[in-house]
């Protein structure tokens, strides 16, 4: 993954395994703009959406993003290694209290 967007997705992937946080590749046939990962630990599940830093989501990303929040699913795009290190302190880390998730 050379591009802006996997420089993003490789370092969630390596945040994810440092924080001890469950995390795949999400491939859905028939549902496109489905988010690239998600990630599971401590029974919070977090969908995420990789952009470049000046990306743009698709109609179709923007759409999967909503009915997933829609449902009660946490669901986010990720511009930077900011973002992702934001989201993963949020949803994961050790201090973030039930009342923050």
């Amino acid at each position: 993954m050379g591009k802006p967007e996997g420089i993003v997705e490789n370092y969630f992937v390596a945040q994810c395994a440092r924080l001890g946080v469950f995390q795949t590749k999400i491939v859905s046939p028939g549902r496109r703009g489905m988010p690239d990962r998600v990630a599971v630990k401590n029974g919070v599940t977090v969908w995420v959406e990789m952009k470049a830093k000046d990306g743009h989501p698709s109609a179709q990303q923007k759409l999967r993003i909503k009915e997933l929040t829609e449902h009660g699913a946490i669901a986010v795009f990720a511009y930077s290694k900011a973002d992702i290190d934001q989201i993963l302190h949020t949803y994961f880390s050790d201090e973030a209290s039930a009342s923050e998730r």
